[in-house]
């Protein structure tokens, strides 16, 4: 399963990491109905609730980094009317996370990285130009009308890679001309997906298929 693919799991604001690399998590417009969400260049990040969960599950190759959340706070302007305090990203990034600071979300990876998808998926540059899949590069994925595009794998590639509970794509899906691991997408096994189910997480998953 695609982890984190949907229009309530993306969220927009997610952008920004701060000097020490940890994800800015700015709480304005935040989906806080969801125990698993994404951002900008496919970073997934969770509650302390999903930590606990997959935790207790005993997965292997998942790693956790807290994240530098960024409270919603409202001022008065000069009228006395209440208006947005927006905070300076730039000193957010700059300063980081206080050590006494709870953290709301982890970040969640894998150092492992699976083969590139089935050639079956239709694939393109950016222009448009068709593709063979291939590890290390920016990819356009296509399926007509379809948003998301599911992927799709062969059966033989995934049993020469062997068990694995998460991983990221070989491949960027993104328009992107320059490649950049952690726009990877992160592929959870079925062990991983029922344990989530299990533990009553909320989240958004994309099917992923398997070729003969």
């Amino acid at each position: 399963m695609e982890i984190a693919v949907g229009e309530r799991s993306w969220q927009p604001s997610i952008w920004g990491r701060t000097r020490d690399g940890e994800l800015i998590v700015p709480e304005k417009r935040l989906e806080t109905e969801l125990d698993i969400l994404s951002g900008e260049g496919n970073c997934v990040f969770v509650t302390p609730r999903a930590r606990a969960a997959l935790e207790r599950a005993g997965f292997r190759e998942v790693t956790y980094r807290p994240t530098c959340f960024v409270p919603y706070v409202v001022g008065l302007d000069i009228y006395g009317y209440p208006e947005e305090a927006v905070p300076n990203m730039d000193v957010i990034a700059e300063t980081g996370r206080k050590a006494d600071e709870p953290i709301r979300y982890w970040e969640i990876d894998s150092p492992l990285t699976l083969p590139p998808v089935s050639p079956s998926m239709d694939l393109a540059d950016r222009s448009g130009t068709p593709l063979e899949p291939e590890c290390g590069r920016s990819i356009v994925r296509r399926e007509g009308f379809f948003v998301p595009v599911e992927l799709r794998y062969r059966a033989a590639d995934l049993s020469a890679f062997g068990p694995f509970d998460l991983a990221r794509t070989c491949e960027a899906f993104t328009r992107d001309t320059r490649f950049d691991r952690t726009k990877c997408s992160l592929i959870a096994s079925r062990r991983f997906y029922e344990a989530c189910v299990s533990a009553g997480l909320r989240a958004e998953w994309s099917p992923v298929r398997i070729d003969p």
